[in-house]
């Protein structure tokens, strides 16, 4: 009941943009599931959006004041998002067994996500993270800035 509240913050110019299905909705599920939940004191969510019209996206973040993660912990689960979907992993399959661990203790969502944006638009759109242990994660999702009005 009084766990966490969460606040929204979507300026103006996102209201309108174009975002593919199902790739919010999992980030805040673990923000909830792996931060705010395991936190013993009351958080809060933060889930918001903005144009960075000098550079042509729209960026998309969840920020979560839970439980955050170790050092080393926010290094893994980066490595295991820069084995972009399609790519070829050498030598003895470590790679992969390395991605698979880390699938399995946090959840399948972050890295599905962030296989999709790379998939729909490319490498320069995987998914940012920062977390301190303590404090809190924050992830940030940028998809190039559409609108409908542009796609017709």
């Amino acid at each position: 009941d009084e766990r966490f509240t969460v606040q929204y913050d979507f300026w103006d110019n996102s209201l309108s943009c174009l975002i593919p299905k199902m790739i919010v909705q999992p980030l805040v599920e673990n923000a909830i599931v792996h931060g705010l939940e395991k936190s013993l004191k009351p958080g809060q969510l933060r889930i918001g959006a903005g144009r960075n019209p000098e550079h042509g996206y729209l960026a998309i973040w969840i920020y979560d004041t839970g439980v955050g993660m170790p050092e080393d912990k926010l290094k893994e689960l980066r490595d295991a998002l820069s084995h972009l979907p399609g790519k070829k992993q050498g030598g003895n399959g470590a790679a992969y067994s390395e991605m698979q661990q880390i699938i399995a203790h946090e959840g399948i969502g972050i890295l599905n996500v962030n296989s999709r944006m790379v998939l729909y638009y490319g490498t320069d759109y995987t998914l940012l993270i920062d977390s301190e242990e303590g404090v809190g994660t924050n992830i940030q999702i940028r998809v190039p800035y559409r609108t409908r009005k542009e796609e017709n």
